[in-house]
């Protein structure tokens, strides 16, 4: 079941476009994340949304009915916002209920909910709190509490995550991911944050420039990017990105010559992009180094400028000969030093392949293939 529906929505501030033609749908109880640069119409996208701010153009429907002119506490939904918005003279329990009160809602039932909220939310002990009592998490968690108590039909969450520290925000993104789960809610989430994305979503919607560049699964955008943008917003540290030109070598197969000096064979190509500039990207996971007895042929050269030791993975950043900049993820315990030359080399079944503009996908990896 559809539980919202944005048809052609646009929005116009001004002579400035922020939105164009932006169309999705969001299942019942489904997990959607609106993802992106900033500036690129996110958090836009979510008021309009709420009723926080008014549809240029296109239509919204939830539950079936168009909400284009419905008053913002009238569409039945939750926003929580990035600041807490919590007020300081009140306690928890008191800033839970407050959005009850004013509709008028009877004591008990009010009682009742923030009991339950505050239950589901571990709160149960701080509800005589005021927040300046309490930690950031803590007062998050109220607020998420405080949508919680107005049963709402679809619940929004304004980058919640980013006010807080590393080691808080991991444990919010858990809770958060669990009381999806166990609300069995229908949950439009915002954040720039393309690990928050994947690990929470169901469905993501990524966003440039006030348009939509491509909608699907956590996994589906990591393994199969439409474009070049996608491809490098999604997945930390981004895809590397290989300048070079096809040479054709018949039956579909031809070769990219790239400019930092290695070659790569690819497969399924069309004959139409033999002499063509393009874009070969490769995972940083997928890069390999190559030992010297491994090094049968000439390979390019990478000249390492960081490393991180994460403990179960290494992380190398080094510029290629021609100035590109280079992200290696090692398995290995790895003992490079900046200043060090690296030779690595590019696995064919491991490659994607971009027209020269970024806009068009040519080639998938075949490890995606293999994984679908």
């Amino acid at each position: 079941m559809i539980k919202l529906e944005a048809q052609s929505l646009t929005k116009d501030f001004g002579s400035v476009r922020a939105l164009d033609d932006i169309s999705f749908t969001v299942a019942e109880r489904e997990f959607v994340v609106l993802v992106g640069p900033s500036g690129c119409g996110k958090s836009t996208l979510l008021r309009l949304i709420a009723g926080l701010e008014e549809i240029s153009n296109g239509k919204l429907i939830i539950e079936g009915s168009r909400v284009n002119d419905v008053p913002a506490s009238q569409r039945g939904l939750a926003m929580v916002f990035q600041s807490y918005a919590l007020y300081p003279h009140m306690t928890v329990e008191e800033n839970m209920s407050v959005g009850l009160r004013i509709a008028g809602k009877p004591k008990d039932e009010i009682r009742q909910k923030v009991k339950t909220a505050a239950q589901i939310l571990q709160l149960d002990e701080l509800l005589a709190r005021k927040p300046k009592q309490l930690s950031g998490g803590q007062r998050q968690r109220v607020a998420i509490g405080r949508a919680i108590v107005r049963d709402p039909t679809v619940f929004l969450f304004d980058e919640p995550l980013s006010n807080l520290d590393a080691a808080l925000r991991l444990q919010m993104r858990l809770e958060i991911a669990k009381l999806h789960k166990q609300l069995n809610a229908t949950m439009i989430y915002v954040t720039h944050d393309q690990v928050e994305a994947m690990t929470l979503a169901d469905k993501i919607i990524v966003l440039n420039n006030g348009k939509i560049e491509q909608t699907g699964s956590p996994l589906e955008l990591y393994r199969q990017p439409l474009n070049r943008f996608v491809a490098g917003f999604i997945g930390s540290p981004q895809m590397n990105f290989l300048d070079g030109r096809i040479t054709a070598a018949g039956d579909k197969k031809a070769t990219i010559n790239l400019d930092c000096g290695l070659s790569v064979p690819l497969e399924d190509l069309d004959a139409s992009l033999a002499g063509k500039r393009a874009t070969l990207g490769i995972r940083p996971e997928h890069i390999v180094i190559l030992s010297e007895e491994r090094q049968t042929v000439a390979p390019a050269c990478a000249n390492v400028q960081v490393v991180e030791h994460l403990g179960s993975q290494t992380i190398i950043y080094a510029n290629l000969e021609d100035g590109t900049a280079l992200s290696i993820i090692d398995d290995e315990t790895t003992e490079q030093c900046p200043g060090e030359l690296i030779a690595i080399d590019v696995p064919s079944n491991a490659a994607y392949l971009f027209d020269e503009n970024g806009i068009e996908r040519l080639r998938s990896s075949r490890i995606s293939e293999r994984k679908k």
